[in-house]
């Protein structure tokens, strides 16, 4: 990339440069590259649609696309130039190296995109200074050479930035952790103690699984930080008790303010009803909160958070207005130019000096730490040529956790393009409503629910009546195929609890039915501990049916070292009925094998 004059290749300073890998070496490598040839990334998850992506490359207006060597044709990017990572790596192989471009505080660094209340993803530009300011001289973490920093985040997530420019700009070891492995408490774990990490960045939604399942599996580093949802102090408290780590962060930032803004040390003994603040500002940052006038709200009186600093991006991306909108003149500036970010969030000063969150002033939800405007989910939904109206709500789920759902009207004529009406799981033009999201939206603004109405619910004042949407109901009738063994039985009752479903077809996709990647680890956690045959997570991604899992489960019985735990369950479950089996739940299962070892049985 800097071999080549800026005109040609269009690399140059904030020249933007796709970035399309999957988490690995050569990811770390190309967003130096770029970098050093005085350009600004774009990071493309290679998970989105290609669609998206291909939307993402466009309004970026970049010219050039870095990419790995498999992933060069997964989209369509005409009049933007290739280049294949390793390629380009042999043709400079023995060339002098040349210095880097010459770059200042506030030039481009990196522009990742977040949804849009508009219907379209937003690009947020952030500058070189704003990541000096999240790893350099700061005051949540302490990063030295002796580290060695977990890279659990793909590139398109903002906590990468933390991860790999907290190690490389303090000369500390980066440590790659497979997305598989990283999704698994147990492989997690292991991994972390294998690569002697001693300081790693979490996911809210991924911490508290691995909280719920092996809190021990965080002993050992010196910190973790944990972002983008509110924290369980109860969960908190189980991985502090558990042995580690050294200091448990709770970490708070919008992308607009470059991964992190504020923060708060967890310490045993927190009270366990009340949702931990969200601190105070790390160094360099600024955090006000304003009531509608601009004016400072005294401690105790809720307002708008806003936040100042060098840690702010330029803005959005070719949209003057909507950065405008957000980023304000800053009314108590000590130097001309300074600006606010406006968050969005609804927050006060406590007593104790930190701030505490009090919920948004919009409808942006977080889901799974990534940030979901309903807004681009109803475009996207609103799009369907089936689809009349609609409307995207974020619910809690039987963990806590907030999951999406979808409403909406058919179209009048929708019973000439879905088949059957009206919609169901949707078709238009033969396309049904939940691939067609997949084919728009990444995996986590999919929602896990679509429910059909004769008309969305609306106020005295003719709007809509969010709190009016009924809550989901399981699928009625029974399952399309029912199980056929034992085995099958097992696994479909699982899915059935951690997916709140009704019966579980053997046949149906694990992520048709609302699935996602951390239930999927929920699922195969289970299966383990029932059937007691270590099934990987991969084999659920592969082929996400029932009767995948349950395959897979018996066939890796007959390996090597593996107990006989499916042979036991079998025996267990001999004579009773398709309606009692479909009668008894996991944790009935897991009950009567535990029940089967210790009397000998088997």
């Amino acid at each position: 990339l800097d071999r080549r004059p800026a005109s040609a290749a269009g690399v140059g300073p904030d020249a933007r440069v796709g970035l399309l890998f999957d988490r690995s070496c050569d990811m770390v490598l190309g967003m130096v590259a770029i970098l050093r040839a005085g350009g600004a990334y774009v990071p493309l998850d290679p998970q989105h649609p290609p669609e998206r992506l291909a939307w993402m490359l466009r309004d970026s207006g970049a010219r050039v696309l870095l990419a790995q060597e498999s992933l060069r044709d997964l989209l369509p990017a005409p009049g933007v130039e290739v280049v294949s990572f390793r390629t380009g790596m042999e043709e400079s192989a023995g060339a002098a190296p040349l210095p880097p471009a010459p770059l200042a505080p506030e030039s481009l660094a990196y522009v990742t995109y977040t949804s849009g209340s508009t219907g379209t993803p937003k690009g947020v530009a952030v500058t070189h200074a704003g990541v000096v300011r999240l790893v350099r001289d700061t005051d949540y973490t302490d990063v030295g050479p002796g580290d060695r920093v977990a890279q659990v985040s793909n590139a398109a997530f903002d906590a990468a930035t933390w991860e790999v420019w907290g190690a490389l700009l303090n000369g500390a070891r980066l440590a790659g952790i497979p997305r598989e492995t990283a999704l698994d408490p147990d492989a997690l774990g292991a991994a972390l103690r294998a690569q002697g990490v001693t300081q790693a960045f979490l996911p809210t939604a991924l911490f508290h699984r691995v909280a719920g399942e092996r809190p021990e599996a965080l002993a050992g580093l010196r910190y973790l930080v944990v972002g983008g949802e509110a924290m369980d102090p109860v969960r908190s408290a189980a991985v502090l008790a558990a042995g580690g780590p050294g200091a448990l962060v709770n970490g708070y930032g919008p992308t607009e303010g470059t991964t992190f803004s504020t923060w708060h040390r967890v310490r045993g003994g927190e009270e366990p009803s009340a949702p931990l603040p969200l601190g105070r500002p790390v160094a360099n940052t600024g955090a006000w909160v304003l009531d509608r006038r601009l004016e400072p709200a005294p401690p105790g009186v809720p307002g708008e958070l806003y936040l100042s600093g060098p840690g702010l991006a330029r803005g959005y991306l070719d949209r003057p207005a909507l950065t405008a909108e957000r980023f304000v003149p800053h009314p108590f500036a000590a130097e001309p130019g300074e600006r606010l970010y406006r968050t969005g969030d609804r927050a006060r000063w406590s007593d104790a000096g930190e701030l505490e969150f009090l919920g948004r002033i919009d409808q942006q939800v977080k889901v799974r730490g990534f940030r979901v405007e309903p807004g681009e989910v109803e475009a996207a939904l609103l799009a369907h040529p089936a689809v009349r109206a609609a409307a995207v709500v974020a619910r809690e789920d039987g963990y806590g956790e907030l999951r999406l759902v979808g409403y909406y009207v058919p179209s009048a004529d929708a019973g000439a393009v879905c088949s059957p009406p009206p919609c169901g799981e949707g078709s238009g033009e033969g396309v049904p409503l939940r691939e067609w999201l997949r084919a728009r939206l990444p995996e986590y603004m999919v929602p896990s629910a679509l429910v059909a109405l004769d008309a969305l619910p609306l106020t005295a004042n003719g709007k809509l009546d969010r709190r009016a949407l009924p809550a989901p109901e399981a699928p009625a009738g029974p399952a399309a195929v029912p199980p056929r063994d034992d085995v099958e039985a097992v696994v479909a009752a699982i899915w059935s609890e951690v997916l709140e479903t009704g019966p579980v077809g053997v046949l149906d996709s694990f992520f048709d039915l609302g699935g996602h990647s951390l239930l999927a680890t929920q699922v195969v956690s289970r299966v383990r501990e029932a059937l007691q045959v270590d099934v990987p997570l991969r084999v659920l991604f592969e082929e996400p049916t029932v009767a995948a899992l349950a395959a897979a489960a018996v066939a890796m019985e007959a390996e090597p070292g593996q107990t006989h735990a499916v042979a036991r369950i079998l025996r267990m479950l001999d004579g009773m009925s398709e309606e009692e089996m479909a009668a008894i739940s996991a944790d009935e299962l897991q009950r009567a094998l535990r029940g089967a070892q210790t009397n000998g049985e088997g």
